[in-house]
């Protein structure tokens, strides 16, 4: 018996076997899916990503054993927006290797419509970033180990060069405090010695005071050396750091990068905890106002002979009373921190010659702060 023929005389058979020849070489996972959800076809990475022969799950829904229980529920979800027609999702999930460890894939799926325009299949595209995203995670926890230990060490230079250079007029005041004491308890006090006492308390107070003003000083300046270096490539890479704890959240990371951008003066590491820190609060701020989905911009612009770095969030905003008081000390209302992120970060910036900023926008919190050009 004659075998079918396709549109260009080639029987079907080998039609499809070409087909799934081409599909084979591509390493990305290719899965098609019915309208009910059963796996009508698959390529050679499924198998080769999962350790799972996917011929098993052909013509049934058992592929979704491969999903951990926990992620059930959104796959689901997922799979219903595709069948009722939406086109373009973009989504991540865990797939279950055969030796028990997870598989975290990047997906992005389509779909195929009959002639009526009822959809007939679901396409989905996938790719393995399991490593990657252990890199990225370990990455960035290498970067908080890096900052933790920072602040500890600020911190503790800073008590030390504190109770030392307060320990003096501490000292002085205490003494002149307990002389002028023993002035009152004379029947009849010396004036003259109280008042040079007093004047004397009085001028170690305000010594007191200068060399804590010293030390917000130095806390503000840093220790930097600012080199010429890519600002893009800094945004680029403290992005990618974020993009997991934002992702966890359903936010999006969005990158808005200026070209040919000149170098800028700077200490990358500052810069990147600054931008942490900005990403951070856009995080939370989306977080608290329990939104399920949001979005971070971050843009890098050439304004006014600087390069202005934006950060803008979907989150509900602050407004112009808000922003007037933002860098406030003890100003967050965060469950955690002291609420001088802002305040550390904006010093930062300062220090290197720029300045940062809060702009009253609502809805969607902006920040924005600027460096300058290396000469």
């Amino acid at each position: 018996m004659q075998k079918p023929l396709g549109k260009r005389g080639v029987p079907l058979q080998h039609e499809r076997e070409f087909i799934d020849a081409i599909l084979d070489t591509v390493g990305a996972l290719i899965t098609v899916f019915d309208a009910e959800g059963r796996l009508a076809r698959f390529n050679a990475a499924c198998n080769a990503t999962t350790g799972h022969d996917f011929a098993d799950f052909l013509g049934t829904r058992d592929w979704q054993r491969l999903v951990p229980p926990e992620e059930t529920a959104r796959i689901q979800a997922i799979m219903a927006r595709l069948q009722s027609g939406e086109t373009h999702v973009l989504h991540e999930n865990h797939w279950i290797h055969r030796d028990g460890s997870l598989v975290l894939l990047n997906w992005r799926n389509t779909v195929l419509r009959d002639e009526a325009g009822k959809v007939k299949y679901v396409i989905a595209t996938g790719i393995d970033i399991t490593e990657q995203r252990r890199a990225e995670n370990q990455a960035r926890q290498h970067l908080e180990e890096i900052s933790r230990l920072q602040r500890l060490q600020t911190a503790n230079e800073l008590a030390t060069m504190l109770a030392h250079e307060l320990n003096q007029p501490l000292t002085a005041i205490a003494s002149y405090a307990e002389a002028s004491r023993q002035l009152l308890d004379q029947a009849s006090p010396e004036q003259d010695k109280l008042v040079r006492n007093l004047e004397r308390i009085s001028q170690q107070s305000l010594r007191a005071g200068e060399t804590i003003r010293h030390m917000r000083a130095f806390v503000g300046r840093g220790r930097i050396d600012p080199l010429p270096l890519d600002l893009n490539a800094v945004v680029r890479g403290t992005c990618a750091l974020m993009v997991p704890r934002a992702q966890s959240r359903g936010i999006e990371v969005v990158i808005d990068l200026a070209t040919a951008l000149p170098p800028v003066m700077g200490v990358d590491v500052h810069i990147e905890q600054v931008l942490i820190n900005l990403m951070r609060n856009a995080v939370d701020a989306i977080r608290d106002a329990r939104m399920k989905r949001g979005s971070i911009a971050v843009a890098t612009r050439v304004e006014a002979g600087m390069a202005k770095i934006s950060v803008h969030d979907s989150g509900p905003g602050i407004d112009a009373e808000k922003a007037a008081r933002v860098f406030d000390f003890l100003s967050s209302r965060k469950q955690y921190g002291l609420g001088v992120g802002l305040r550390i970060s904006r010093s930062l910036i300062e220090a290197h010659g720029g300045r940062l900023w809060v702009e009253p926008h609502t809805p969607g919190g902006i920040i924005h702060f600027t460096l300058p050009f290396a000469p």
